[in-house]
């Protein structure tokens, strides 16, 4: 069954959208702004998430670890679980500078996660927000929802995502977004470190930007996202612009290698492009 793509990818579609109707120069410089866009969304938000859950093992699995080793494992964040109250939080802070991850990116602000009851229990949803939050100096703003749907037939766990927000890149160019998706743990479940694992993303989502160009996508082939590498290393997109100003394309991110290329067709021509 053939599956619409999240939001995220939209991005990267919206951004490269000029592959055919602009000047080689003009090309070339989309294809630098969908690279920067593509990293902050596509990578970003699933970090968001799962810097969220590490925090709360750490702070769980792990309650006598000091503030300074918390602050290691958090790429220089510093970590504050609180479960005084029914709606307990979790708060990442990476401070007023930007700050260097292992993943080669800079952040800086806030990423706020609240939940009720147990955190990793069926049927439990965490909200996460971002307060003054942003990644290579583009802002990302809006809610994320991510809900414990339990395991697929597979033994995986799953999760329903719903995302709203926008973001901001360096050159002022703003997306607003909306998206439903799932979210399938095929690696790395068994462990507490989150860069051992990977996901694999399907849903829908629609994407606008400033300059009223919008798109939606359909899944080709799922979507590999492994939290040790900067992009998407697997899976195909169809994109669907929503009007007649540009062509509809393909994007193929691979077979699974951690590289930062990906290739673009649009009638019939394919172009290899980089991510990074």
């Amino acid at each position: 069954m053939k599956k619409l793509v999240l939001f995220n990818l939209l991005f990267v579609a919206l951004i490269g959208s000029t592959f055919t109707s602009c000047s080689k120069d003009e090309t070339k410089n989309e294809d630098q702004v969908m690279e920067q866009t593509n990293a902050v969304i596509e990578h970003e938000l699933d970090q968001a998430t799962n810097f969220s859950d590490e925090a709360y093992n750490t702070g769980t699995i792990a309650s006598d670890l000091t503030s300074d080793e918390m602050e290691i494992r958090h790429n220089c964040a510093i970590v504050t679980l609180d479960t005084s109250n029914s709606m307990k939080t979790i708060t990442i802070d990476f401070g007023n500078s930007n700050c260097l991850g292992r993943d080669g990116r800079y952040r800086r602000g806030k990423i706020i996660t609240t939940f009720e009851g147990r955190y990793r229990a069926i049927n439990s949803t965490h909200t996460i927000t971002f307060v003054d939050y942003f990644v290579n100096d583009n802002h990302l703003e809006g809610t994320r929802n991510v809900t414990n749907t339990g395991a697929d037939q597979n033994g995986k766990t799953t999760f329903t995502v719903t995302d709203e927000g926008k973001v901001t890149l360096t050159d002022g160019l703003i997306f607003t977004y909306i998206s439903q998706r799932i979210r399938t743990w095929t690696e790395g479940e068994s462990t507490f470190n989150i860069w051992d694992d990977v996901y694999s993303i399907s849903g829908s989502g629609s994407v606008a930007n400033s300059k009223g160009n919008g798109f939606t996508a359909t899944i080709q082939e799922p979507l590999t996202v492994a939290l040790n590498c900067s992009n998407i290393t697997k899976g195909i997109i169809r994109i669907m612009p929503l009007n007649n100003e540009f062509k509809e394309r393909m994007i193929n991110y691979g077979d699974g290698n951690c590289d930062d290329l990906a290739s673009v067709t649009v009638n019939g021509v394919t172009k290899i492009i980089k991510l990074r």
